[in-house]
């Protein structure tokens, strides 16, 4: 084989082994830290909302529900939005279990455009260490 070729896949070998463990230690960091809390169990109001037909540039806000109903507090390591269009606002101590916690989720509309599908992903100490909520809109100009 061509000597060039040879030293572009041991580039692109080593490349994908550096994202391998960079993988591997995120992963594993994740799980330590939902391992130091005793797991807990949590209900929400709902799971999907759609926000219906908006202009864009309207900003919109909806009001999640999610109660602890485990016997241990419900502590929420931190939080996934995935877009900068999507602002999450609670109350950042832990909920006692039979409480309530309200979290605000607000949508800004500007810059985008057509069916929105946005996930937020709440990292706590639950089964399987994450709540998912979501929610839709569809968007014209």
């Amino acid at each position: 084989m061509n000597q060039k070729i040879i030293n572009s896949l041991k580039i692109i070998l080593f490349i994908f082994a550096i994202m391998i463990v960079n993988v591997s230690c995120k992963t594993k960091k994740t799980t330590k830290e939902t391992s130091k809390t005793e797991l807990t169990t949590a209900s929400y109001s709902k799971e999907i909302v759609d926000f219906g037909e908006l202009n864009e540039g309207e900003k919109v806000i909806h009001t999640f529900t999610i109660k602890n109903t485990g016997e241990t507090p419900l502590i929420i390591s931190r939080i996934n939005n995935g877009c900068t269009c999507t602002k999450v606002m609670y109350d950042k101590k832990p909920v006692k279990s039979g409480e309530e916690l309200k979290m605000d989720i607000e949508f800004d509309s500007s810059t985008r455009y057509g069916k929105q599908y946005k996930n937020i992903y709440i990292y706590a100490n639950v089964r399987g260490g994450v709540i998912k909520l979501r929610f839709t809109s569809n968007v014209s100009q």
